[in-house]
């Protein structure tokens, strides 16, 4: 009798440690920003889906793939997501999709500068999502020679995106479609994604060449662009 009692006390052991073999946790960490104002965006929805791959056949390369929604949520008033949760470490693969749709935040157009919409998530590390989102301006660029000498001057600038491009400066105009002449006075329409805009000024007047270099971010607050001379 105690000899069996043994075998199944055993028999649970081996069945429980099997039991826990098979799990694991897995981390999720999502933060969105606007990198420009490092305001954060809440409402950024996500779902993490569990996915279980069939093989059609023991000779066969196809297969097939039965997706379940596991978990759900969004990126709170912080813009994050700080998750741990339980998987099983061989029996699925696990995949994390985003909904930038129907964030809560001002409506208009935004642009998804850094991060995707859909990710496989990994197993034995933590799965980090930094999302940079950059909301579109509408705003009048005018440039404006406000210290005229003659017909003669011209201007030419040159410009640096810092998250939206490069982060190297455009190339100088070298045509005469590339200045700005005389005493100009002009504006015109744009709208852009919020960035850092550095942007270099070259002036000629009275045979004299100066430059200068400023900055640009365009808010709600900042309807006009103004590049005077």
């Amino acid at each position: 009798m105690k000899n069996l009692l043994y075998i199944i006390a055993l028999i649970l052991l081996l069945i429980s440690c099997k039991k826990e073999e098979t799990k694991s946790i897995m981390v999720v960490n999502i933060n969105a920003i606007n990198p420009v104002t490092n305001t954060p965006f809440k409402g950024v929805k996500y779902q993490i889906l569990e996915v279980e791959t069939i093989g059609k056949g023991l000779f066969y390369t196809t297969y097939t793939e039965e997706k379940k929604t596991i978990h759900t949520g969004e990126t709170n008033a912080n813009g994050k997501v700080n998750i741990e949760f339980e998987i099983f470490k061989t029996k699925f693969d696990y995949e994390i999709q985003f909904d930038f749709e129907h964030m809560d935040v001002p409506e208009g157009d935004y642009e998804l500068n850094k991060g995707g919409h859909f990710s496989i998530l990994y197993k034995n590390e933590d799965n980090n999502f930094d999302f940079e989102l950059l909301p579109y301006f509408s705003y009048i660029k005018n440039i404006q020679n406000i210290d005229c000498f003659d017909e003669n001057d011209k201007m030419r600038m040159r410009q640096k995106y810092i998250y939206t491009g490069s982060g190297n400066w455009t190339k100088w105009g070298e045509t005469y479609n590339d200045y700005s002449h005389g005493c100009v006075n002009k504006s015109y329409p744009l709208q852009k994604p919020q960035d850092l805009y550095i942007y270099e000024i070259e002036t000629t007047k009275n045979g004299i060449v100066t430059t200068y270099i400023d900055t640009f971010i365009p808010t709600n607050n900042i309807d006009t662009f103004k590049v005077y001379y």
